[in-house]
């Protein structure tokens, strides 16, 4: 009897830090490595990369929601280590310029072409 209430704690325990390991690294993949090129803290091999992984892990064990512990490393490393910005006013450029970017360049392409297919309806062909 003994072994089998042994068994279903070690159980509880390992389903309790397969858990954590989970969490740790959905929150890892959401940061950005400080000392990598666009890569996340989950992937990164760093040890700066290892130490925010630590930081999480601790934190988790103390019971720290999610948002928490990434606004704790947002005030610790600065707002550069999350891999999607926020969008604030400071980063409408990073977010909108893409689109505005895609717009003017299919206005110069469609400005020229609609304005050579209607000139070509208006003006009489000239035949020789």
């Amino acid at each position: 009897m003994r072994w089998l209430l042994y068994l279903i704690f070690l159980n509880v325990t390992c389903m309790a830090q397969a858990a954590q390991v989970t969490k740790t690294r959905a929150i890892a993949e959401q940061l950005k490595c400080p000392t990598c090129v666009a890569q996340s803290v989950a992937d990164s091999q760093a040890s700066a990369a290892k130490e925010i992984r630590r930081i999480i892990s601790q934190r988790l064990a103390q019971n720290k929601t999610e948002q928490e512990i990434i606004t704790e490393l947002t005030e610790r490393y600065g707002e550069h280590i999350l891999l999607t910005p926020p969008l604030t006013p400071s980063t409408y450029l990073l977010w909108f310029l893409p689109f505005v970017t895609f717009g003017l360049g299919l206005l110069i392409w469609f400005i020229p072409h609609t304005l050579n297919t209607v000139l070509s309806h208006l003006l009489p062909s000239r035949k020789d």
